[in-house]
């Protein structure tokens, strides 16, 4: 799915992809494990833990989540967290360093991935 100005992007779309690069990222990690994620958004976790939605776009996110999850033997689940108490993933989400840094002064500075080499789909 290519973002364009022309072709607005779901909200649940751009909240559901940071998790799906999480998945793709960290998978090999995950075997026989069950993975909870928190999410700020409702709809969010109502489509992660029912494993559908009506959008076709975000259909394509679910189905790579269950591949890979029955692939690699993992169960996955979300649960809601007010966007109250979701203070450093939301500095993270709007590119607010400052503010990330300020909630979370203990974080590594060591960069540990370059997400934008990261092909969604390949070798899953």
């Amino acid at each position: 799915m290519h973002l364009n100005k022309d072709r607005a992007i779901s909200i649940e779309w751009q909240e559901l992809f940071p998790i799906v690069v999480a998945y793709a990222i960290w998978f090999p990690h995950f075997s026989g494990k069950r993975i909870q994620f928190w999410c700020d958004n409702e709809s969010v976790v109502a489509i992660l833990n029912s494993d559908r939605s009506r959008a076709p776009c975000i259909m394509d996110l679910l189905r790579f989540l269950v591949l890979i999850s029955m692939k690699h033997n993992f169960f996955i689940r979300a649960r809601h967290v007010p966007r109250l108490s979701n203070e450093i993933a939301d500095a993270l989400s709007r590119f607010q360093v400052s503010c990330f840094w300020a909630a979370a002064p203990t974080a590594s500075k060591r960069r540990s991935y370059d997400v934008g080499k990261l092909e969604l789909g390949m070798d899953y």
